[in-house]
């Protein structure tokens, strides 16, 4: 994917987040500070899934979408020094931005994001952040995602006063990312990482279960060679998370 094309797909979600809502509800306000961007109905979202088997599992069936988000960072591994073998996860970090906009209204734009954004410099995805930010009195930055040890990821919404929701969680089922993922940037690299279903551990408060889906870049190569003792490896992907 080309950088204008990139370019082109996060112009859009500043378009859709202008046509999200009805004028009549009264979104344009001084400042732009009524569109809305963030916190839209997730009632009808569906989650995707990939089109050839096998499929990750559903969410159970008496829970209820609670929050879409786009998350952006790296994927971290491990290595021995001038070994051959396969690199070590380590875990990873990202950004979360509110997604629930375009899960809402455009699922079709959503799925673009992850591999656009794969594309754009961190400067400049900051720089839609912060334009999104002047328009929206709710926080773009959803919240923020690490691990708390080697193998329970963390993603930590409490990014503002008040707020609670965190979810730990252990994976309990993965599937490859569809053959046609994006690899990395330019499409170059080893491939976007699995997606996976995540039930909720201690620590937990708000939801039950989530997804990581629609992935792009974010696996290692296939051995260590000339690799360092610890390296990143870029990505983005879908998080979905229920209640």
């Amino acid at each position: 994917m080309h950088f204008s094309k990139s370019l082109s797909v996060v112009s859009a979600v500043l378009a859709s987040a202008v046509v999200a809502v009805p004028a009549q509800s009264g979104i344009f306000k001084r400042n732009f500070g009524g569109i809305q961007i963030t916190n839209c109905d997730l009632s009808k979202s569906q989650l995707p899934h990939r089109g050839e088997n096998p499929k990750i599992a559903d969410p159970s069936s008496d829970l209820k979408l609670s929050r879409v988000v786009l998350g952006r960072g790296t994927q971290n591994y491990t290595c021995k020094a001038g070994s051959s073998d396969k690199p070590t996860a380590a875990g990873a970090i990202a950004i979360l931005y509110d997604a629930s906009c375009p899960a809402s209204y455009q699922p079709a734009l959503l799925h673009e994001l992850p591999g656009a954004f794969l594309q754009v410099d961190s400067s400049t995805e900051y720089l839609a952040a912060a334009i999104l930010q002047t328009m929206s009195s709710e926080h773009v930055v959803a919240g923020h995602h690490y691990f708390s040890g080697p193998t329970t990821p963390v993603f930590d919404f409490r990014v503002k006063d008040g707020d609670k929701d965190i979810f730990c969680g252990k994976k309990t089922s993965n599937v490859s990312a569809p053959g046609d993922s994006v690899k990395g940037k330019n499409n170059q690299g080893d491939g976007a990482v699995d997606w996976l279903k995540l039930d909720s551990v201690d620590g937990t408060s708000g939801f039950k279960e989530a997804y990581r889906v629609v992935t792009a870049g974010g696996s290692p190569p296939p051995t260590c060679k000339d690799k360092p003792a610890s390296f990143e490896v870029d990505y983005t992907a879908e998080y979905w998370f229920y209640n």
